[in-house]
């Protein structure tokens, strides 16, 4: 019943608003917006350009708070990300960004988070693309002026990648609009509501002022989603029932189910309407390698659990809480050498990890077999790790 009703709520969208999955002549995907009463009178095109390692799926909430007041929005996936068929590097990210923003043309405003905001910048520092508007989140504003369009930047006060100090000088000097919320991240500014209710406002200036009050729809989505993670909690009880006897094997065979439901869960309920989790079928080989990789780590804390002193279920805690040092202390070089997006790919698994070891040691609590634990390890780190390796991979090919 949780994943039935999670899984409805996490889908819904504002009902003054319709939602269409299309391709473009070349394949590419898109999501398209329009307000449900008279899109015909639509007050403007607004094109939306996700971040690296994102895809349209990111940009919804903005898509959907501006489709809300009027505007047709374009959210679609870069080559390499999403559901693209392309690799990363097949392309030009310039090419695909004018393909798309021309099947729509003329474009009132453009919306951009990170990587997207940097090539929606460059198009129109260039003249590539005639539109009033542009909103970069999450961006440095290196070449960004407000020569031949208006110009708003937002950022998320704990942004990893562009300090939001650096952000408000650059904006300072050029004269440009800025907004720094206090509630997000790097990879949260595109959900974060001060920001897109900026966002909208700023797009209605314009246009006659807003006509609707904010959507509350997220609301219902982001309760979906807890209802979903809370239904991994039934799933270790018929999984893994307390002190049973079985053997090692069975024991690894359930902690591998255990962490493929819950990775299927949180799959459910974040993939349509928060980041694209689910994957394309090209990347379902690394997928394959990220679990191959983990069992590995897995067998690794197992070792050092047969060498470590004191009772076998703590033993096999602290194993995989070495590997996850590891990863930390891998994240905090990449972020001495300035390897930020990599660092902030590597805090993000890390949080994988963190979930990974925690159910694997319920598990193990219940069933008395530290075994289970790798099961669930193997999974869990493997999944994240199968996502990032396609990307890349992807750059790599590149």
């Amino acid at each position: 019943m949780l994943v039935l009703v999670g899984g409805w709520l996490s889908r819904r969208v504002d009902p003054d608003v319709s939602v269409e999955r299309l391709a473009l002549a070349d394949g590419t995907p898109v999501l398209k917006l329009m307000p449900r009463a008279r899109p015909e009178s639509s007050r403007g095109v607004v094109v939306l350009a996700h971040g690296a390692a994102a895809s349209k799926e990111s940009m919804l909430p903005l898509a959907e708070a501006l489709a809300r007041e009027g505007f047709t929005c374009l959210a679609f996936d870069f080559p390499g990300h999403g559901q693209s068929r392309q690799w990363l590097g097949d392309e030009p990210a310039d090419a695909a960004f004018l393909r798309a923003a021309r099947s729509v043309e003329p474009v009132e405003l453009v919306v951009g988070h990170s990587m997207g905001a940097a090539v929606g910048a460059r198009v129109l520092r260039e003249r590539r693309l005639r539109t009033e508007s542009l909103v970069v989140i999450g961006f440095g504003l290196r070449g960004v002026t407000q020569r031949h369009h208006r110009v708003l930047a937002l950022v998320g006060r704990w942004d990893e990648l562009v300090p939001s100090s650096a952000v408000v000088e650059a904006a300072r000097l050029e004269d440009i609009e800025v907004v720094v919320s206090a509630w997000s991240d790097h990879v949260l500014e595109p959900f974060d509501r001060v920001l897109i209710e900026t966002t909208v406002d700023f797009a209605c200036r314009e246009h006659g002022g807003r006509r609707h009050p904010p959507t509350t729809t997220w609301w219902l989505r982001l309760l979906g989603l807890v209802l979903l993670l809370l239904a991994v909690v039934p799933s270790l009880q018929v999984l893994v029932p307390s002190k049973e006897e079985c053997s090692t094997g069975e024991a690894v065979l359930r902690g591998l189910a255990l962490g493929t439901v819950t990775v299927g869960v949180m799959a459910l309920g974040v993939s349509p309407a928060w980041v694209q989790l689910t994957p394309c079928s090209r990347t379902w080989p690394f997928l394959v390698l990220g679990v191959v990789m983990a069992g590995a780590m897995s067998v690794v804390a197992s070792e050092l659990a047969r060498r470590a002193r004191g009772p076998e279920q703590l033993a096999t805690l602290r194993g995989h809480a070495a590997i996850a040092l590891l990863g930390v202390l891998g994240v905090l070089g990449l972020i001495v050498i300035g390897r930020g997006f990599l660092a902030l790919l590597g805090g993000l698994s890390l949080l994988v990890v963190g979930l990974a070891i925690g159910l694997g040691w319920l598990a193990t609590r219940r069933l008395g077999q530290p075994a289970t634990s790798h099961g669930v390890f193997a999974v869990l780190v493997g999944y994240p790790l199968g996502l990032i390796g396609s990307l890349v991979v992807g750059q790599l090919i590149a």
